[in-house]
């Protein structure tokens, strides 16, 4: 009855695996239930059969053999179903980790375009403060030049002041007042001028010394990540 239990439960948890062994094995144990609970009629067929107890020992020896056996592939079959399942599991925990790993490479990437797009917009608010500065740089040299001549100006005025007076002279210090009348205008506006300018160098350092350089990141230079 122990053999047949043992059977019984490998059988519900292998399926139809090894269904003939099975059937073998409880035909067996079946025949020699009955030949205990009627042993006359068996000893009868026993004899019909000339069945000596070697044959019986045979048999029963080949059927633990094969009761041994089928133990051991139920054992190696559990074995592998349960590797299986560890193996689903690691692949489940896997593919889980990868969806998480890929989420974050996202964001990652949604992150560096941003600051990419940034840099691009800083590059060309820089271009254009350099194209600011070199025309500054061309009004100051004209700046520096009107100071030259309004001093030049102002010599010749200075010296005509102390000649006599004639009409000429009047003229041409009238002439000389207003022209220095409209340097210094122009002087004043260009001062006005170096300050912007001097104010858009300020920028332009402050930018140039705060923008981060993501240029060298070894991710960028691999390609987009996409």
């Amino acid at each position: 009855m122990a053999m047949a239990r043992r059977m019984k439960e490998g059988l519900l948890r292998l399926g139809d695996l090894s269904l003939v062994a099975a059937a073998v094995g409880c035909g067996y144990i079946g025949y020699n239930m009955n030949s205990r609970e009627h042993p006359g009629p068996q000893q009868k067929a026993v004899r019909r059969r000339d069945f000596t107890q070697a044959d019986i020992r045979r048999i029963e020896e080949t059927f633990l053999q094969l009761a041994r056996k089928y133990d051991l592939d139920v054992k190696q079959v559990l074995q592998k179903r349960d590797e299986a399942l560890k193996v689903k599991e690691e692949a489940a925990t896997v593919s889980t980790k990868i969806i998480e790993l890929n989420k974050e490479v996202s964001t990652e990437i949604e992150k560096l375009q941003k600051l990419m797009k940034l840099k691009y917009q800083l590059q060309h608010a820089i271009a254009s403060l350099d194209q600011q500065k070199r025309s500054l740089d061309v009004e100051a040299e004209e700046i520096s030049k009107l100071v030259k001549v309004k001093s030049d100006l102002q010599e010749r005025y200075k010296r005509i002041c102390l000649t006599p007076e004639t009409p000429e002279l009047q003229i041409l210090s009238s002439m000389v007042h207003e022209k220095n009348q409209i340097l210094e205008a122009e002087i004043e506006q260009l001062t006005r001028l170096v300050k912007v300018k001097q104010q858009l160098l300020e920028k332009f350092e402050a930018l140039d010394q705060t923008f981060p350089s993501h240029t060298d990141d070894p991710k960028l230079k691999q390609g987009d990540l996409s």
